[in-house]
Parts: structure tokens; C-alpha cells; sequence
């Protein structure tokens, strides 16, 4: 199993800004298991030029309490919904403005996204384990926290913001690991994969046979896997440890700190991704990304637009992306022109579970 998630870890897609898939009836779609969710803006941002925290795999994936079976359920869901686009927006603003600013571009579309984003739980069934206390824990968390508040694989029942195992079986469609009951949602070179089977610690493994979350094969056997801290050892070929959330493995063969604005960049020095920063190659320092907002001029492919804009082809300026159920279209540069929680399927955006149920 891969480590840190698709949301913010699971969420957190801390893969280049987000580059959206072309839209066609399969949507185009990104392999890997990583999996995403609420929170998952200030990683998104990593398209700013860095490579994501181990495993991370795309952003917007829903979360919190996987089936509402009444009014009061659906009203109490999304008062604590609120209660945490409150509390991570504005730590996110606190903690890392630029992120915010690429990702949602102010506090209050950020409030609006992240609590749309955790309110519309069913197609995914996924949720919190408390989101009382991710909430609670958000308020004062460090700021690498912040931008990483998901633990479903890195430490199982321990974080606070942790998934509860996910509702579907073996054998359903799915579109992120947290949405099945193992923990594995297999991919096979689609945006949508299947639910499979994981074996645990101890336990043969290999030839198809994928370890529990937190664990990794080797040698035939699955093995747990390792955060490594600030200045431990570490081998980027290593399968069984990895430096932590905003951490790399350096040339030194050291876990470093991501290079900040103006520090050197390239050769193996990674920028701050989460910052918001890019390795400029002319100078090879790392600069704050050129992303445009909504009604500033863009281009394709540069420079990009914020994550919930996209750059008209025919005015080359930043306009929304568009909803669910809303009218689609594919453009060979940036992909869809859906939000990017969605799909664009046969010209309409629609909910990437939805989509893979199918």
C-alpha cells in the first residue's frame, strides 16, 4: 500500500497543480492509489512545482459520515461541516496564505468548498472517525499539520483526523482507497478502480496480493512501513521508510525541510510545494507559483489559473470551473473544465464515485 492519502493526504492531491484529466467518457485518469478529501486545497497547490508527500494522489474527495438517514442526521452533518471549513480555512489562511490564495483565493470560497466538499458524502462512503475532533484538533494544530491533517495510513486510529474504514466490499466500483472497507481500491489505468482484499502484517503477500494501509510488501511479506523524521536516514529507493509529510530525502541521504521562497532549488533540493513556491529552472530558486485568478489573463499551458478556475481557450482568461451536472468541456492542455472533485463524463461534470459506480 502507498502511504500519506488522495484528500489532503488523502487529501491533500499534493500532485502538481492539477493537471485535470481530458474529458471522455473513461475520463482519462490518473493511476496510483492514493487517495483524496476534504483539505485537500492547500496540497493541490503542490502544482506550484514540487512532488507530493508519499502516496498522494489527487484532491476533493468527500468526507464524513458515509450514509444520512434523516433531516436531523443531514442538519447535524452540516453544522459539523461548517464547524470544520471554519476551523481548517482559517489555519490554512494562518498558516499558509499563498496556499489559500492558489487553491481557493479567498477565506470565503475556501469556507464554501471545503464545507460543500464534506457535506456531499453518499456517493463516496467515507467518513470522519470524529469530526468533532479534527475540528477541535485543527484550531491549534502545528502548521505542518495543518496542511496534512488525514492519518488513515500513516497512523491507524491515532490521528485525529483519521477515515473510519469505508463502506464498499470487494469487488465495487470505487474511486479512492478510504471508500472501501480493506483500504485498497485497485486502479488499473482509469480514474476508477475496485475494491479489493489486503492482507496484514506477517502475511504473504505479493503476485496481486496487496498489504493492510500502512504496510508494504517486501520479500514476499507484508512489513510496516516507517515515518522518518527532521535529519534521519533515509533512501528514496526505500519502500519500508519514507520522510515525513513536508520532508524529502535528500542527496545527503538525510530527510531535509522543502527549500523556502529564494532558497536554492533543483539538483535533487525540492521547493515548498505547500507554500506555494516553484523551482524557477533559469535561476534555480525557488519562487512563489504564477497562478492567475479568476478574471486575470492566463495561458496555455502558462501561467495557470487557480485550482477552482480554468483558462478560457478563446479569451485566455481565468472564469470558473464548472459543477455537478453542468456542461463539460475537454481542452488537450488542461484537461477537463469540470471543479476538480468531479468528472467530465460524455459532456456533463459528475461525482467521480458516481462515475465509477457505473
Amino acid at each position: 500500500m502507498k502511504t500519506p492519502s488522495r484528500w489532503l493526504g488523502l487529501l491533500i492531491s499534493l500532485a502538481p497543480l492539477v493537471v485535470f484529466q481530458a474529458c471522455s467518457s473513461d475520463d482519462g485518469a490518473t493511476q496510483g492509489q492514493g487517495d483524496a478529501g476534504i483539505g485537500g486545497g492547500a496540497g493541490a497547490t503542490g502544482g506550484a512545482g514540487g512532488t507530493g508527500a508519499a502516496g498522494s494522489g489527487g484532491l476533493g474527495a468527500s468526507a464524513g459520515d458515509a450514509a444520512i438517514d434523516s433531516p436531523s442526521d443531514a442538519s447535524t452533518l452540516a453544522q459539523d461541516c461548517s464547524a470544520y471549513a471554519d476551523a481548517f480555512c482559517k489555519r490554512l489562511g494562518e498558516c499558509w496564505p499563498q496556499a489559500l490564495t492558489n487553491s481557493y483565493e479567498t477565506s470565503a470560497a475556501c469556507k464554501i468548498a471545503v464545507s460543500s466538499e464534506c457535506g456531499d458524502l453518499a456517493p463516496w462512503q467515507v467518513q470522519f472517525a470524529d469530526i468533532g475532533q479534527c475540528t477541535s484538533y485543527l484550531v491549534t494544530a502545528e502548521c505542518v499539520d495543518v496542511a496534512y491533517p488525514v492519518g488513515l495510513n500513516e497512523q491507524p486510529g491515532k490521528a485525529p483526523c483519521n477515515f473510519a474504514p469505508g463502506a464498499l466490499a470487494k469487488g465495487e466500483g470505487c474511486a479512492s482507497n478510504v471508500a472501501c472497507q480493506s483500504g485498497l481500491c485497485r486502479f488499473s489505468g482509469s480514474r476508477c478502480g475496485t475494491c479489493e482484499e489486503t492482507v496484514g502484517l506477517g502475511e504473504t503477500c505479493g503476485n496481486g496480493v496487496e498489504c493492510e494501509p500502512n504496510a508494504v510488501c517486501e520479500a514476499d511479506k507484508c512489513v510496516p512501513q516507517t515515518q522518518l523524521g527532521l535529519g534521519d536516514s533515509c533512501s528514496a529507493s526505500s519502500s519500508t521508510a519514507y520522510c515525513k509529510h513536508h520532508l524529502y530525502c535528500a542527496a545527503s541521504g538525510k530527510c531535509e525541510a522543502l527549500a523556502k521562497e529564494g532558497e536554492t532549488c533543483g539538483g535533487g533540493v525540492e521547493c515548498d510545494f505547500v507554500a506555494g513556491f516553484t523551482c524557477d529552472t533559469p535561476s534555480s530558486k525557488c519562487v512563489k507559483a504564477d497562478l492567475k485568478l479568476l478574471s486575470e489573463t492566463c495561458g496555455l499551458p502558462f501561467p495557470r489559473c487557480s485550482l477552482l478556475a480554468y483558462c478560457e481557450p478563446t479569451q485566455l482568461v481565468c472564469v470558473p470551473r464548472k459543477a455537478e451536472g453542468e456542461n463539460c468541456d475537454k481542452d488537450p492542455v488542461q484537461g477537463h473544465t469540470c471543479l476538480p472533485d468531479l468528472v467530465c463524463d460524455n459532456g456533463t461534470c459528475k461525482s467521480v464515485q458516481d462515475f465509477c459506480k457505473n
